[in-house]
């Protein structure tokens, strides 16, 4: 049975439902897991060693209530939830039931409405909107947003920021779903990320998640939610990504040659690797989805700005890009455009987090509380200093 701490024996008790229950469908949790819960906050400890990427947590179909199959409300600050029709499983609705009641017990609304930006920005709505800019991943919320509907605004976003998209072998496919026990793995932009796989190369169907312990400093486990920014993880999640080396560009178009052009998106899903040129294969964590819209207009998914370990990665791509709006390019322009796309892309970004700086540190105290003001100012330091690192390098 799987080790359970909690200072809270309500919390304990939830969580050992879940686990029976998901082991009662076919579940897998490595012998050497631990779920901890102190004050609400939660997490997974192992002793397996570092170097160990066993199977950590298999759950089956049976185990992954689809959200579409709920509705989801408040009652104050707890969530309540009702299933759409008689036809959802019972499987699907206890396991529904014993999530939402952790996230209750463990004060998750409550939590969410003081840290994420999209609530806690309502009478800040210059950066709010100049947040939304940066990422533009939700028009949902945005609409929420605009109309003022708070309510739905904090279950839309908390739903948001928990769930996968998984596909189901049952004829539904790819579909959102929470995740019973998974959801208590933290974030960690160098931890593995989530497996549409089984321990058993057999079984197609299920999520499972690898032993990933990459900060040296704890026994915790990690997932990789997605390859998100400090921004992006603000945005999407409430938090300020510190251990992530990248930065994504803000939505932007990259002018070229007469009416040419890049335009640049910040789409965080995760992509389809298998068409990345083998050239690229050293850096394809960076590549793009790239669509031709035009005979001088590329849409592509991101753009980012690497790390010290990728230092050519965006100057690769963005050749890539440019020799297909103009595979007749000599080397000498191809290299000029290059350079002015890149810094395109910089100056952009540079003058995005500097106005944001200026927007942060002129609002108003009665709108803006201290420790968001912190992590805002955590996000816009940690952003230009990639920026100021790149410059640095791209000088070298």
């Amino acid at each position: 049975m799987v080790n359970i701490i909690s200072d809270d024996a309500l919390v304990e008790s939830r969580l050992r439902n879940l686990v029976k229950l998901a082991i009662e469908h076919g579940a897998f949790f490595h012998s050497d897991i631990t779920i901890v819960s102190t004050e609400g906050d939660l997490r997974i400890d192992s002793t397996l060693d570092r170097t160990n990427g066993d199977p950590l947590i298999y759950l089956t179909d049976n185990c992954l209530p689809r959200i579409d199959d709920f509705e989801v409300g408040l009652d104050g600050d707890d969530l309540i939830y009702k299933p759409i029709s008689s036809k959802v499983s019972y499987t699907h609705i206890e396991f529904f039931e014993n999530i939402l009641e952790l996230f209750n017990l463990t004060n998750k609304i409550q939590i969410h409405r003081k840290t994420f930006p999209w609530l806690v920005f309502m009478n800040n709505k210059n950066i709010l909107e100049h947040l939304y800019r940066g990422r533009s991943l939700s028009d949902k919320y945005y609409n929420h947003f605009k109309a003022g509907e708070l309510e739905r605004l904090a279950v839309e976003t908390f739903i948001g920021a928990r769930f996968i998209n998984h596909a189901y072998q049952d004829g539904h496919g790819m579909k959102s779903a929470l995740m019973p026990v998974i959801d208590c793995l933290n974030h960690h932009s160098f931890a593995n990320t989530y497996l549409d796989a089984s321990p058993d190369p057999a079984v197609k169907e299920g999520l499972m998640v690898r032993n990933s312990k990459p900060d040296e400093s704890t026994d915790e486990c990690f997932v990789r939610y997605n390859k998100a920014d400090a921004l992006s993880s603000y945005m999407s999640y409430g938090f300020v990504d510190m251990s992530t080396t990248i930065l994504r560009s803000i939505p932007m178009k990259i002018s070229l040659l007469g009416t040419a052009s890049i335009h640049v998106h910040a789409y965080t899903l995760p992509k389809d690797t298998s068409n990345i040129p083998s050239d690229f294969e050293d850096i394809k964590y960076f590549f793009p989805d790239i669509r031709r819209t035009s005979i001088d207009e590329l849409q592509v998914s991101y753009l980012m700005i690497p790390p010290e370990s990728a230092p050519r990665a965006l100057r690769r791509i963005l050749e890539f890009l440019i020799i297909i709006l103009s595979p007749t390019i000599s080397k000498k322009e191809l290299k000029r455009l290059v350079r002015k796309s890149e810094s395109q892309l910089i100056d952009t970004n540079e003058d995005y987090y500097n106005e944001l700086k200026q927007m942060t540190n002129s609002a108003r105290h009665q709108y803006i509380s201290t420790a968001n003001k912190t992590m805002l100012n955590q996000l816009i330091n940690s952003q230009l200093g990639k920026i100021q690192a790149y410059k640095k390098r791209r000088l070298k």
